[in-house]
């Protein structure tokens, strides 16, 4: 027997079920969880005053259609998240976050070079975090906290230099694990 697409996804239907799109997530290796999990424990408990001080940026990757896979699925139920390459078409942005603002955001048009990182820490960084403020910061005195990933254009000793100059630490983002 036979039926149309439209039969299909009426009888579908009637019986409850829906076209949802599947969740998709990046691949993240059970010893990185771990190392994630742990910490994340070390620092929880630390007081709000330090985390006021912490500048949390990064780069990201904004990718242009990433193809949601969608099923029929019932209502009560809910698919596991599909697991994608990070690495695809894309363009990268540059962001910063402090307590409860967000900087401005700076497309990475190239791939990063660690004098191009200083020299847009030199443009960025301070008049990001000025945006950011949430109370009066005095930076000559009041330690700012930043952090980064292990991507080897932030760790370069020009990098290290610009924010040792600063009196800006750098906050052991998983560095230790």
């Amino acid at each position: 027997m036979e039926a149309s697409k439209t039969t299909v996804w009426r009888v579908l239907k009637d019986n409850r079920f829906q076209y949802k799109a599947v969740d998709i997530k990046w691949k993240i290796s059970p010893k990185d969880r771990e190392r994630r999990l742990q910490w994340a424990k070390e620092y929880i408990n630390f007081p709000q005053d330090f985390w006021k001080r912490v500048v949390l940026s990064d780069e990201s990757r904004i990718q242009y259609n990433t193809k949601k896979k969608k099923l029929w699925l019932s209502k009560e139920s809910a698919p596991d998240p599909i697991e994608r390459d990070r690495w695809q078409v894309s363009i990268s942005v540059w962001g910063a976050i402090r307590y409860s603002k967000t900087s401005m955001l700076q497309v990475i048009d190239e791939t990063l070079r660690a004098n191009q990182f200083v020299e847009f820490l030199k443009k960025r960084l301070l008049k990001s975090l000025l945006d950011c403020v949430v109370e009066p910061l005095d930076v000559e005195s009041d330690s700012l906290i930043f952090q980064q990933d292990k991507f080897s254009v932030h760790t370069s000793i020009d990098a290290k230099d610009y924010f040792e100059d600063r009196g800006i630490y750098i906050f052991p983002w998983l560095l230790s694990l």
